[in-house]
């Protein structure tokens, strides 16, 4: 969808909303549809370019890891939900107030340390397998564990995140629906 299909000049403050509304479903399916793959393409690109910890693997090992990971793909898209749909992430849910109007352009940065615990997840596969060490600082790899107040370790991806091209196009749209929503309010 493009900017130019989301706005029309007489739209209404309602509509405005309900658009936003529509554009966070879509933003949120869009990274539910990225993320799984992404887990994929990283457990790949392991298994490829850390021959030490690779070679190790039997037959047995990397049917395991398929499976372990075939069940995170799964179970992500609750969590994914949880996290997208707070409120304190959009403008049109009414807990934001004087948002800026470059405020979308930080939205990634909003979004950072969630989204790098979502990803992180794999890395809990990654140390099943030695690729990654959890008390070790593998940020070199990609990874960092950290333990959250219960004393529980999580794996916190610290790598660049780039959103899919998908993901850009929804959150773009979405807060050029809020521009037009500034001019019309």
């Amino acid at each position: 969808m493009k900017t130019k299909e989301v706005l029309s000049s007489n739209q209404t403050i309602e509509k405005t909303i309900e658009i936003a509304e529509k554009l966070r479903a879509e933003f949120i399916e869009a990274t539910i549809e990225f993320v799984p793959n992404w887990y994929e393409s990283i457990v790949n690109k392991f298994i490829l370019t850390f021959p030490p910890a690779a070679d190790k693997l039997t037959a047995e090992h990397k049917k395991s890891i398929r499976n372990e990971l075939r069940v995170l793909q799964d179970s992500i898209h609750i969590e994914l939900t949880n996290i997208l749909t707070r409120d304190q992430y959009w403008w049109h849910s009414g807990e934001i107030t004087d948002v800026p109007r470059e405020f979308y352009k930080d939205i990634d940065n909003i979004l950072d340390f969630d989204l790098r615990v979502i990803f992180g997840k794999v890395g809990f596969i990654l140390e099943d397998y030695g690729f990654i060490k959890k008390n070790h600082f593998d940020g070199d790899k990609g990874f960092v564990a950290h333990k959250d107040d219960s004393n529980r370790y999580y794996f916190e991806y610290v790598y660049p995140i780039y959103w899919s091209d998908m993901m850009k196009r929804r959150m773009d749209n979405y807060w050029e629906n809020y521009k037009y929503y500034l001019t019309i309010k």
